[in-house]
């Protein structure tokens, strides 16, 4: 019995040495000596460039033994860009040597990454950087391809990470199916994934700063990796972004097909995104369709007197088109819905847009503040509108339109259409004096009012090859009509021309005031003057 307990004790105290030699050995071990082995043998799995300053492995009874790696480099594929793919300022690795001891698995309690920037690349035919690991750099080059061949597996002892943390990343991406190629930076990005697994989804949580200054971004959902296939599946995904966070001044920068699309000067709004599966891998990133939903949207641009408000839109987006069921939003007191759809948003942009206009003024449109004549009216009425790619010249020769409005309770401010009309007439010296010294004088009170009512009027409107054109206008008061046709060009040129009439009795009037002017009569007896005006406004 004696003899028992001597060798237990002798036992104990060999495994106390070996565990004492262990610590020791690890906390005196030198990674760096072979510094050139591991990046030989890394460059090798993922046939990339690969390098760091410093590795430093510990062991505490709390994390078990821990590799910190500072300053990690990992180079791009040459067929994508000469510069680094990813850039780490430190990677902590936590094991639990125990775990793999007595059961084989490789339990790992944490990861942390500080301060990652990668670089994301997609190419005109789709391919992405970021899924061209352990493929040859160029063609024809060797690689280790062979392990995806049919029938080859990789043998792996089961992974589980408890979580991995990293903290202010960013990410760059470089669109270059887009032309100019769109490029996006991604910033102060935080990641907590839990539950990590080879075999079975996880659950993870982004958040990161996305054309703002601080977060504006969520992203949460779960992660399968398939690693025969090389892939990673990302599903029940939900993402949610304040626009308010939004710095306006950066949008024409990231996306240069924005450049002269006049920004507004305030954004409000919460756009939340749902996605039921997304794979990437080797091939690209697979089928997409994810639905977004914009609530509480307010913008503010400048050229708008009114606020657009109480803007709400269901959009489906998949990997080539963008489908909106329905949208509406406010304006003052009017309202407009809308739905639509863009085929193909990488390349060739084609859209079609319906609209229903209710109610909306045109004083809540239109600038007038400056203008030397103010308008105001109700328009109402459906808008069908088509073209090809977003760019202002795009817009400007391929955009077709077309309208039937309703404008009502129209008035022109400070302008008298019929005394402007009559000034005109330059052939008839002293024209003006005449018709004062003898109309009535409920007649004579119309040609001094400052403003013109107007008539309820149906107006056709189209847009084409960069103007807008109404060919078969009728503009009409209780006093004259106006039947012809008006263009106008985005560069802000515009003409009219056709017959202004005068009604009858005002017609009547004015013959017996200036006897001349009985030539001016058709044969329905009203006054009739061929009217043309052209220039260029603001």
């Amino acid at each position: 019995m004696k003899i028992l307990k001597i060798v237990l004790v002798s036992l104990l105290v060999l495994a106390g040495v070996l565990a004492a030699a262990g610590i020791f050995f690890l906390k005196t071990f030198n990674v760096n000596r072979y510094k050139p082995q591991i990046i030989s043998q890394v460059k090798t799995l993922l046939n990339r460039d690969i390098n760091f300053d410093n590795a430093k492995l510990d062991i505490s009874i709390s994390r078990g033994i821990n590799l910190k790696i500072s300053n990690l480099v990992l180079g791009d594929n040459p067929a994508f860009q000469q510069n680094d793919f990813l850039r780490v300022r430190e990677l902590s690795v936590s094991l639990d040597a125990l775990s793999y001891l007595l059961r084989k698995e490789v339990k790992i309690p944490g990861i942390f990454i500080d301060s990652p920037r990668v670089t994301i690349i997609r190419q005109k035919d789709g391919r992405v950087n970021a899924a061209s690991f352990n493929a040859p750099q160029h063609p024809g080059a060797p690689g280790t391809q062979q392990s995806n061949k049919p029938g080859a597996t990789l043998a792996l002892p089961a992974v589980l990470v408890s979580s991995l943390q990293l903290n202010n990343g960013a990410v760059t991406y470089i669109d270059r199916s887009f032309e100019p190629a769109l490029l996006l930076d991604i910033t102060d990005i935080n990641v907590s994934i839990s539950r990590i697994s080879l075999i079975e989804p996880f659950p993870f949580l982004v958040e990161a700063a996305v054309l703002a200054a601080k977060k504006n971004i969520r992203i949460e959902g779960s992660l399968q990796v398939n690693l025969l296939k090389n892939e990673i599946t990302v599903s029940g995904l939900k993402a949610s972004t304040d626009l308010a966070g939004i710095v306006l001044a950066k949008i024409p920068v990231t996306f240069p097909m924005a450049k002269g699309v006049v920004l507004p000067e305030d954004l409000k709004g919460l756009v939340e995104i749902k996605l039921d599966s997304l794979t990437a891998g080797q091939s690209g990133i697979g089928a997409l369709n994810a639905a977004m939903a914009l609530s509480e949207g307010a913008v503010k641009i400048k050229d708008i007197p009114s606020p657009v408000n109480s803007i709400e839109a269901n959009i489906n987006l998949t990997q080539s088109d963008i489908a909106m069921d329905k949208a509406s939003l406010a304006v003052g007191g009017g309202a407009l819905k809308c739905s639509g759809s863009l085929k193909d948003y990488t390349a060739g942009q084609s859209f079609i847009v319906t609209a229903d206009i209710a109610n909306i003024r045109l004083q809540d449109l239109l600038p007038q503040e400056k203008a030397p004549v103010k308008i105001e009216g109700i328009v109402t009425g459906p808008i069908k509108a088509s073209g090809r790619g977003f760019a202002p010249d795009a817009l400007k020769s391929g955009l077709s339109a077309s309208a039937d409005i309703l404008l009502a309770r129209a008035k022109l401010t400070d302008l008298n259409v019929l005394r402007i009309v009559l000034d005109k007439i330059s052939v008839l010296p002293g024209l003006s004096q005449s018709i004062e010294a003898g109309l009535p004088p409920e007649l004579n009170k119309k040609l001094e009012q400052k403003d013109t009512v107007l008539s309820d009027m149906k107006i056709p409107v189209n847009i084409e090859n960069g103007r807008i054109i109404i060919k078969e206008a009728v503009i009409a008061s209780d006093d004259f009509m106006f039947k012809g046709r008006l263009e106008s060009g985005f560069d802000a040129s515009y003409s009219l021309e056709g017959s202004f009439l005068i009604a009858r009795e005002f017609s009547a009037a004015l013959v017996s005031a200036v006897s001349q002017l009985q030539y001016l009569l058709n044969d329905e007896n009203l006054i009739y003057i061929p009217l043309k005006v052209s220039g260029s406004g603001g």
